[in-house]
């Protein structure tokens, strides 16, 4: 990318003559820049500047082959420096959302993609890891786009399903790598994933009917995971606790607390 600093300089030029004249105008009304004296001329350029240049070329992106627009456009940018430093700090953070709501998206659809290959029945210990560990990636950015939210959350509730059907892997396998998942959610707060682990690796346990071992698994794993969200959702916590106490000892889980295997099992992309 070639840059033509001198007109770098023109901009930042009349940025600093709008500056000036925002601290002109502020002398005559008598609200001066809080500094006071040379101090409040100097912050004016520098704020003008900045403004200018910032103005110019991320906030209107102005198309400088008319220079004369374009600089006039610099100066009125220096002028109204705050409105158009406010106006840059809120570029900046909508880029910075939009770049995470790429990184999830792209996270996301790894794990959905690898997850789907567990489907087939087929042993893919590659795909089984990747799913884990790109769903934990997903979990762990912050993300505000309701919209996204909505579509990460629904992509990876599929993840969990894939797994927990994968009949490829062991059901200790399997149990375990949900339990990384629920970690993950709780930790984040998505308290529908945390809980969708919670009842998947439930349900994974029932299947090894008698095996001592697997059930303590299962309770370490469940209750493992309401501890991690114990701090933002203690009512997941406290259900954990209840549901690792009945796999431990061989106990019906109490109905209000689970969500029909049917349904689990019919899961396909969409919210229970």
């Amino acid at each position: 990318m070639n840059v033509d600093w001198r007109e770098v300089r023109l901009v930042a030029a009349a940025g600093a003559v709008g500056g000036f004249l925002s601290w002109v105008y502020a002398e005559v009304l008598g609200t001066p820049i809080g500094l006071g004296g040379a101090w409040s001329f100097l912050a004016a350029l520098c704020l003008g500047t900045g403004a200018g240049i910032l103005g110019v070329y991320l906030v209107a992106k102005t198309d400088m082959q008319a220079a004369v627009h374009g600089l006039v456009f610099a100066m009125a940018c220096g002028f109204s420096w705050k409105p158009v430093l406010e106006a840059t700090g809120a570029l900046v953070d909508a880029r910075i959302e939009e770049q995470r709501e790429e990184e999830v998206d792209r996270e996301t659809d790894t794990a959905q993609q690898a997850s789907q290959k567990l489907a087939g029945g087929a042993r893919d210990e590659s795909a089984l890891e990747d799913s884990v560990a790109a769903t934990r990636s997903a979990l762990r950015v912050s993300v505000k786009s309701v919209d996204s939210l909505e579509e990460r959350s629904r992509q990876l509730q599929e993840i969990v399903v894939n797994i927990t059907q994968a009949k490829g892997f062991s059901v200790e396998e399997r149990i375990r790598s949900l339990h990384a998942i629920g970690d993950t959610a709780a930790s984040a707060g998505d308290q529908g994933l945390a809980f969708l682990s919670i009842q998947a690796i439930t349900q994974l346990s029932a299947t090894e009917d008698g095996d001592q071992a697997v059930r303590d698994q299962a309770a370490t794993a469940v209750e493992g995971i309401g501890g991690r969200g114990a701090l933002l959702m203690p009512a997941l916590d406290v259900n954990s606790k209840l549901i690792g106490s009945s796999l431990r000892e061989g106990a019906a889980i109490p109905k209000e607390m689970t969500i029909p295997v049917e349904t689990l099992t019919r899961f396909r992309g969409g919210a229970f």
